[in-house]
């Protein structure tokens, strides 16, 4: 293993998605495959285990993954998270800046909403009068 000490948080949560993807591609084959019950099974078995060694390999064995995710271990320990104590104050940083990307996202919601709205109805407009009305 390459380092084993190092990285040892991002490496495994890193091959614990691995691992959800793979699982998930398992069940997704398993249920397209229903009719066929036995193939199913095995081919679930077999792209489950696929990508768990893919995984294992890329997260632990290859070097410059490695690499990467010890360094991204080390940047994210640098990192001063915002306190969010006492859970869903608005005074405390992390849930007033919560707020505001809430609010902006609405905001932008309706706005792209309003563009879609008018763009549709003055597409729709000019085909009528243009294309049909020929």
């Amino acid at each position: 293993m390459h380092k084993p000490d190092q990285g040892r948080a991002t490496r495994a949560v890193t091959f614990g998605l691995f691992l959800a993807g793979g699982l998930y591609m398992g069940f997704c084959w398993y249920y397209w495959q229903s009719g066929h019950p036995t193939a199913a099974l095995v081919g679930a078995v077999v792209l489950a285990a696929a990508v768990f060694t893919g995984g294992w390999f890329t997260v632990f064995k290859k070097e410059k993954t490695s690499e990467f995710l010890i360094d991204l271990d080390g940047e994210l320990r640098k990192v001063v998270w915002p306190p969010v104590q006492p859970l869903f104050d608005p005074k405390t940083e992390a849930w007033g800046s919560t707020y505001v990307v809430i609010a902006c996202t609405v905001v932008f919601t309706a706005l792209i909403a309003a563009l879609d709205i008018v763009l549709q109805i003055g597409i729709q407009g000019f085909l009528i009068r243009h294309l049909l009305m020929s």
